[in-house]
């Protein structure tokens, strides 16, 4: 241990490294228990700079040495994650420099941890903290590594730019072409990155952005009218004042309202973000938000609750949805499950994902009628847009709007997502369909079980329709 024989005889030279190894309690002394392989290595001054580091105020387990190496501790290895050729010690603030994740540091260089939480005596029965490495550090072998991953980002970023390039000359006819053609680029640089996560979540943004226009669709397209026919019904949801007692949920208002309000910037954020990553990001802190505001609610009550499961997260979704009602929900969606790599639509992201599509495919196919909401309301808004449409000829999106409702309002559409609101308050039929549905005081008074057997009087509700003039 050549270095520690150095640094105890106290060279004149080396006062200003002693001195930070013993004021410094961030100061740590990398000691390696074997000497340099490379034959040209002396532990001189630049060599023992290259072995004290200070670790920073907001996270211990990064650092920068004297000479500029920064790296981080991870388990039993410490990973060089950069040299800065000019560094300054003095402007180490109190605040991490840089931002470290190990999971995109697979190829950079390691060294084996032996011990750590070491002292040992320095000068004066002083005594400087110490973590011992089973090999010296090599600024060499950093520089060099260095160089190398200089010149492959080099050629990456090239042939990044070379496919946004021949893209844009040669855009591919429909979206899913276009979904096709960097699934298989990103597939292809998957080869060779396979175990470098961030930097493909990098690339896969910057090729998103650069070719947004291209990847979202048209708002003139066929897609986008099936977008706008979604928001006309989360506009009649609203219109019908949908609230939980029709979802077959109880929390707070409170906690509602922090939901839909919280929970609801995070859906209009996804317009503003343009990396399938970082949209589903945003659908992944929904779910958070709704998940530990239930909680909350949870706990701030004496009585005992049922735990949070789909039964409760799929309608709180709903509802926020429904209340924020965010524009291009569906586009969203889909441009996700285009361009977002599918070996990362796993896990706690791909459950999101699928729950978020469960939400809309409620919205777009639910019974309104069935749920509890008023029909009364459904067929007063009839009458009112059948009115405005004979004196105005400009309003057939209201119109096509309200029909919708009306029409799909006695549809049996309760599949799989729909059972979480059916109740189990099926009674048994004694008079038929009509008298027992006529005789109803109010359509409050309609049951989730009761919805088929409303289908036998579907041709009243078709006369009502015509009666509107919607036909």
């Amino acid at each position: 241990m050549l270095m520690l024989s150095q640094l105890q005889n106290q060279q004149e030279e080396l006062d200003s490294v002693i001195s930070t190894l013993l004021n410094d309690n961030k100061a740590l002394l990398l000691l390696p228990v074997s000497i340099p392989s490379h034959p040209s290595a002396i532990v001189d001054q630049e060599f023992i700079m290259d072995h004290i580091i200070i670790t920073t105020d907001e996270n211990e387990n990064q650092f920068v040495s004297l000479s500029g190496i920064q790296g981080i501790f991870e388990n039993d290895q410490l990973i060089i994650a950069n040299y800065l050729e000019t560094f300054d010690i003095s402007s180490l603030s109190s605040r991490s420099l840089f931002s470290l994740d190990s999971s995109s540091m697979v190829r950079n260089p390691k060294y084996t941890i032996l011990a750590s939480h070491l002292q040992l005596p320095l000068k004066d029965e002083k005594r400087m903290n110490v973590v011992m490495l089973q090999k010296p550090i090599s600024r060499k072998e950093i520089t060099d590594w260095a160089k190398r991953d200089t010149l492959k980002e080099d050629s990456l970023s090239h042939k990044v730019e070379e496919f946004v390039k021949d893209f844009r000359k040669n855009v591919p006819r429909t979206i899913d072409l276009m979904s096709e053609v960097f699934l298989d680029f990103m597939h292809e640089l998957y080869q060779n990155f396979s175990d470098d996560k961030d930097k493909l979540d990098k690339i896969e943004s910057y090729i998103c952005q650069q070719l947004y226009t291209h990847f979202f669709p048209n708002p003139r397209g066929d897609e986008s009218m099936q977008g706008e026919a979604l928001e006309s019904r989360i506009a009649a949801f609203n219109l019908l004042d949908l609230d939980l007692s029709h979802l077959g949920v109880s929390i707070s208002q409170e906690g509602i309202d922090s939901i839909v309000n919280l929970a609801g910037a995070e859906l209009q954020e996804l317009n503003t973000v343009k990396g399938p990553k970082e949209k589903l990001d945003r659908l992944v802190k929904i779910h958070q938000i709704i998940t530990n505001t239930v909680q909350e609610d949870i706990n701030d009550k004496e009585e005992k609750v049922p735990m949070l499961n789909t039964d409760v997260l799929l309608p709180l979704l709903i509802y926020t949805i429904v209340k924020t009602n965010p524009t291009n929900l569906l586009s969203n969606i889909k441009f996700i499950q285009r361009f977002r790599r599918q070996d990362q639509l796993n896990g706690q992201s791909s459950y999101c994902l699928t729950n978020t599509m469960a939400a809309v495919s409620f919205l777009e196919s639910a019974n309104l009628v069935g749920l509890g909401l008023s029909a009364d309301k459904v067929i007063s808004h009839v009458e009112d847009l059948a009115n405005t449409k004979k004196n105005t000829k400009s309003s057939p999106g209201g119109l096509k709007l309200v029909n919708e409702v009306v029409d799909s309002s006695y549809k049996v559409i309760f599949d799989s997502i729909g059972k979480l609101w059916q109740r189990n308050t099926v009674e048994k039929v004694q008079n038929g369909p009509i008298t027992k549905f006529l005789e109803m005081k109010s359509v409050e008074e309609l049951k989730i079980g009761e919805v088929t057997e409303l289908l036998a009087d579907y041709k009243r509700l078709a006369a009502i329709i015509k009666q509107a003039g919607l036909e």
